[in-house]
Parts: C-alpha cells; sequence; structure tokens
C-alpha cells in the first residue's frame, strides 16, 4: 500500500506494511492512498529503507521503529529538494494573518500551548504546523505541515485532528516566535543517562566517538541500541549528537532524564514571558533545528537570521495552567 503526502510542493510516497500506511493516513491531513507521478519514494522492505536520491539502505532493529525513521526520512526529503528551507522543531498557529511559532524540547508543552492558544483565539485561529515548522527565508513564508497533534501522556502518545487546519503557506513578516524552556529549578534537576537508536553501526560508533566517547556506555541486548551515560553530558552535547546522527539516518528515538528526588522542586505558579532580542533568539532558534546540514555551515545562521529579523520573539518559561500562559502572552503583546 503507498500513501502519498504533499509537503510545499514535493510529493513524497510512502510504501511499506499496511498498519504504517493506515497510522500515517489518519496522521497527516490530504494524503492520498495511491502512487503518482513524480512521487519522490520512502519504500520499506521488511526492516530495510530505500529512499529515492540516498544511496545507502536505512536499517532498523524492530518494528515499532518504522514509523519514526519514515518521519525522519520525509524531513531528509525536504531538505534534499528545498535546501534553502529551515526545519524547526515545533509547532506553529496562525492568527489574524501572523503565524506564532512554538519552538523548544521535547516534552515542554508546544502541542499543549498551540492548542490552548487556538481554543482561546477560536474562530480566529487555525492550525498551521504540528511537530515540524518549515521556513523558507528567502520566500519569506512559513509552510504547512499537517499533522495530527500529538499530546504525551503516561498512558501514550494522543493524536488530534484538526479542522482548522491551514493548507497553503503563512507570512513569515511580523511573526512571533516563542522559545519554550524549563524553568531553572527543572533543568537542573534534570539529568540525560540514556538515549536510544534506531540502529547501531560504524557510522554511530564514529560520531558518539567524537562527542562523547569517555561518558557512554553501549548496551546492545535488548532490541533497541541504548547508549548510556556513565558521566554527566551537557544538553548541548546531546544536541550536537542528535543533529549528527540524524543527519546521518539514525534515529534517535528516546532520551530518558533522571529527576534526583532531593532536586525536584514546583514550577513557577505563573508563566513568565520575556522579549528576546535577535542574537539571543538565533541561539535559541539554532539549539532547535531539526538535524541542520553540516554542508550548509554559516549559511544556515545567516538564514536563520535572516528568518528571525522581522518577528518578535519570546522566551517562555511554562507555569500555571495553559490557559494562564495564553493570557499572560496576550498581555505581554498589548504590552509590548
Amino acid at each position: 500500500m503507498v500513501l502519498t503526502v504533499r509537503l510545499l510542493d514535493i510529493l513524497i510516497g510512502i510504501d511499506g506494511p499496511d498498519h504504517l500506511i493506515g497510522a500515517l493516513a489518519m496522521e497527516f491531513h490530504g494524503g492520498i492512498l495511491g502512487s503518482l507521478e513524480g512521487t519522490h519514494n520512502i519504500v520499506w522492505n521488511g526492516l530495510s529503507c530505500r529512499v529515492d536520491g540516498i544511496p545507502e539502505t536505512i536499517d532498523v532493529q524492530d518494528e515499532s521503529l518504522i514509523g519514526d525513521v519514515t518521519r525522519m526520512m520525509i524531513r531528509r526529503l525536504i531538505t534534499m529538494h528545498k535546501p534553502g528551507v529551515l526545519l524547526l522543531h515545533g509547532n506553529a498557529i496562525v492568527h489574524e494573518g501572523r503565524t506564532i511559532v512554538f519552538a523548544g524540547e521535547s516534552g515542554v508543552g508546544k502541542s499543549t500551548l498551540s492548542l490552548e492558544f487556538m481554543e482561546a483565539l477560536y474562530p480566529k485561529a487555525s492550525l498551521l504546523a504540528e511537530d515540524l515548522v518549515i521556513i523558507d527565508p528567502d520566500g519569506e513564508r512559513v509552510h504547512p505541515y499537517p499533522r495530527a497533534s500529538r499530546l504525551k501522556s503516561v498512558h501514550g502518545d494522543v493524536y488530534i485532528r484538526h479542522e482548522r487546519q491551514v493548507t497553503f503557506p503563512a507570512l513569515l513578516e511580523n511573526s512571533h516566535f516563542i522559545f519554550l524552556r524549563h524553568s531553572d529549578s527543572q533543568q537542573d534537576s534534570q539529568c540525560i543517562s540514556t538515549i536510544g537508536l534506531s540502529v547501531w553501526n560504524s557510522t554511530a560508533a564514529r560520531i558518539v566517538k567524537r562527542h562523547a566517547s569517555s561518558s557512554t556506555a553501549i548496551d546492545l541486548c535488548g532490541k533497541t541500541p541504548l547508549l548510556r551515560f556513565t558521566k554527566s553530558i551537557s544538553h548541548r552535547t546531546i544536541s550536537l549528537l542528535r543533529h549528527e546522527l540524524e543527519a546521518n539516518g539514525i534515529l534517535v528515538m528516546t532520551v530518558h532524564e533522571d529527576t534526583p528526588i532531593r532536586s525536584v522542586q514546583t514550577r513557577p505558579l505563573v508563566p513568565v514571558f520575556g522579549k528576546l532580542p535577535v542574537p539571543d533568539a538565533l541561539k535559541a532558534a539554532m539549539r532547535n533545528l531539526v538535524a541542520p546540514l553540516p554542508a550548509m555551515g554559516g549559511s544556515l545562521m545567516i538564514a536563520m537570521a535572516k528568518a528571525l529579523s522581522g518577528s518578535q520573539c519570546w522566551e517562555l518559561t511554562p507555569g500555571g495552567t495553559p490557559t494562564e500562559t495564553v493570557h499572560s502572552f496576550l498581555e505581554a503583546l498589548s504590552a509590548a
């Protein structure tokens, strides 16, 4: 079974097991069952994946990883065929002609906040992108990434589809970029201990050796290869490691964090918004880029600076309820 989705003006065909295609058909708005002429294909044969334009075969060690690796391959196809675009880990909504982008680490609340903003600004707000924000600095547009929203819970992920889904690009000018961060107490209390990979091979070994050779133990006993960090390792190192692994077709699926009980503190009672100057916003945006290509070098930062230059940038430390966060942002916006 084949599912074809259109992202920007790229047709991407996904050929794989029925359960994968069924899940992706529910997840992506506007997907068509069937192959179309001019499609760039992602083809699964067992646990091996072949992608048009990528010479190497991508292998995984467990069937449960096929969906996540497929999404990663979609991102690679976008960067291959649209090398000027920027992929930001985040969500985006459109409100009265303005784009509001939420960016941050996994689990910080991007999907929850974007849904809460849409509810508070109903019926004048619509979802533009979920999980991946596609920015074209030259065309001054933010392109739709029409996925269902994914909310994380202790019982597993919940996907929510939206009637108010934008299917055309939004203006980049006068956008708002909101960079979510954990509170200082949460950041200090969290220590990354383990990450899981889709596959362990010589490329993965070389990348890990370069970034964290003295801090890593490899566990290959289970279906999923695990990197266990035997020493404290910074979030920046984790980010660099993740980017280079994913740029080489190796998915970083999970990040487990140990939180020492003695260090646990409560979140602030109220959300805190702060206006970010462009240099600080640029640093925050670069941290949240999805698998930046090393070959782009400094041009990547120049492109991101251009994307942010005509926008208002904010830093948000979540606290209280999502509704309080929405109202705090609207107050900060009116006072700016």
